[in-house]
């Protein structure tokens, strides 16, 4: 199964961030096919 997880972060009159990845779900367990960057 594979699955697109988003965040989404808002703060009004400041703005939004978003971070998307997608991930493989397997018996053998996740992998991250997507490296979105970090902020922080």
């Amino acid at each position: 199964m594979v699955l697109a997880l988003t965040g989404y972060v808002w703060q009004q009159d400041v703005g939004a961030v978003f971070r998307r990845d997608t991930v493989l779900i397997t018996d053998g367990g996740v992998d991250v096919l997507t490296d979105s960057p970090s902020w922080g």
